[in-house]
């Protein structure tokens, strides 16, 4: 659907939307919103429900750094901050026994926010839960998988579309104090993990019952404990699960070894995921301030080649304390990641301002933020264009490099024969299961190539 800011929602149009959560007749609405650039297409969403006339609850990382600001949207009743699984089993208890609560019983949830009377009230934070495994799985048979696995072997969802994949998360929370990352709003700077054997009970739910194939570990910091991640792997290895598995979220690449590597290999391991973010050790030092040495990501990136374990690697450029120098130094340093047998995840992005980060209350401190006009704030973040100016970047040095980064890219990406026998299967693919939108998608990406070599 083409919203009125000429962008394509991906999905269910918000109507249908309404339509099925009427079918289901709930009792109390819940809409997640996970990264603050969803917002806009959520409150749509909200909007919409909202004529069903029941409570709504959002949650989520833009619900937690921004609980005031949703619930000043007349739509959204209340907001679960942080971990919510405590939060939401006590408001739904309270639901129960009052449809219309006082705002003293409501005041006594934690991490919980809500509007009432007109006035605005946020809780005092929840603490976060520090035994993950007296958390049960996930409810999958509440949901509907079948669906779910028509579209993964259609490739119409993300990540591995086409393998019977599932997520599983096996710890929260991250120790590091990244300047750009608001991940600690919502799951803390403790990192907290669930034991090895409770982690390997789910994956065998999830093949035995849904005959799952890969798994997507969504962790933070899968392997900051190696004692811990070492007993994951032995455990795959002893019960022979024979599945696949990838760590798309990232880990940082001073956890790792070649040994650990090897047996990771071993069980199963099929993508690895590294975020140097920068290229430039002074950067990583005092703008980031991620604590990790480069040369670490080179012997890792080399170690991966030699196991033959797809790596891949995150970058940005354009966050405050940077210059055009230190952004050219990253992407050299992709280039030379590249030439040792990583691949670049996706683009080189400018660095996204989000709410809560030490960038962001730089960027507003300093004045920073570019004038954004004719869209709020959050929908801007969706372009994926830089929104910092700083004395010593601009917009046009963040686009030059970019569009330099691009010209490379493609050229080089051709010079690697796994990189086009892959995407030959894939072109063959869609012929098979969507031969419309790959017409459609050979246009867009032809313009797409002809614009770059230009140098536009």
């Amino acid at each position: 659907k083409v919203g009125e800011e000429n962008r394509k929602y991906l999905g269910l149009s918000f109507k249908e939307i309404k339509k099925r959560v009427k079918k289901f007749n709930p009792d109390l609405i819940g809409v997640s919103i996970p990264f603050t650039f969803y917002s806009t297409s959520s409150y749509e969403t909200i909007k919409e429900l909202s004529k069903l006339k029941k409570p709504i609850i959002v949650g989520g990382a833009h619900a937690t750094v921004r609980p005031k600001e949703c619930l000043k949207n007349k739509n959204i009743n209340f907001v679960a901050i942080g971990e919510a699984e405590e939060t939401l089993i006590e408001l739904v208890n309270l639901l129960e026994k009052n449809k219309n609560p006082t705002i003293e019983e409501l005041t006594k949830i934690k991490g919980l926010g809500f509007r009432k009377k007109g006035k605005i009230k946020i809780n005092i934070k929840r603490e976060f839960i520090k035994d993950l495994d007296s958390l049960p799985y996930p409810a999958w048979h509440l949901l509907p998988m079948k669906t779910y696995f028509e579209l993964v072997k259609n490739k119409q969802t993300s990540r591995k579309a086409g393998k019977r994949n599932m997520t599983v998360l096996s710890s929260r929370g991250c120790p590091f104090l990244c300047t750009f990352c608001a991940g600690r709003e919502v799951m803390g700077l403790g990192w907290r993990a669930r034991k090895a054997e409770k982690v390997i009970e789910e994956i065998e739910l999830l093949i035995k019952k849904y005959g799952i194939k890969r798994i997507e570990f969504e962790d933070d910091n899968l392997t900051l404990n190696k004692k811990r991640i070492n007993e994951i792997c032995d455990l795959i290895i002893e019960k022979k699960l024979n599945i696949e598995w990838a760590t798309p979220n990232g880990v940082r690449a001073d956890t790792l070894d070649f040994n650990l590597l090897k047996k990771m290999k071993k069980s199963g391991l099929k993508e690895l995921f590294i975020a140097p973010e920068s290229g430039d050790q002074e950067v990583i030092n005092n703008v980031i301030k991620k604590r990790l040495d480069l040369k670490k990501v080179e012997e890792i990136v080399k170690n991966c080649k030699k196991l033959k374990i797809d790596v891949y690697c995150f970058f940005m450029i354009g966050m405050i304390g940077e210059t055009p120098e230190t952004m050219k130094r990253t992407m050299d340093f992709a280039f030379k990641l590249g030439k040792l047998g990583a691949k670049v995840y996706g683009d080189v992005i400018p660095m996204i301002p989000l709410y809560n980060t030490p960038q962001y209350e730089q960027a507003i401190k300093n004045n920073f933020l570019k004038k954004i006009s004719g869209k709020t704030y959050e929908m801007s973040l969706l372009d994926m264009d830089s929104l910092i100016e700083t004395d010593k970047f601009n917009k046009e040095d963040i686009s030059k490099i970019r569009t330099e980064w691009r010209k490379k890219s493609r050229i080089y990406s051709i010079t690697h024969l796994d990189g086009i026998l892959h995407h030959i299967k894939h072109f063959f693919e869609l012929l098979r299961l969507k031969p419309g939108y790959l017409i459609k998608a050979v246009f867009r990406e032809t313009g797409q190539y002809l614009r770059i070599l230009s140098g536009k």
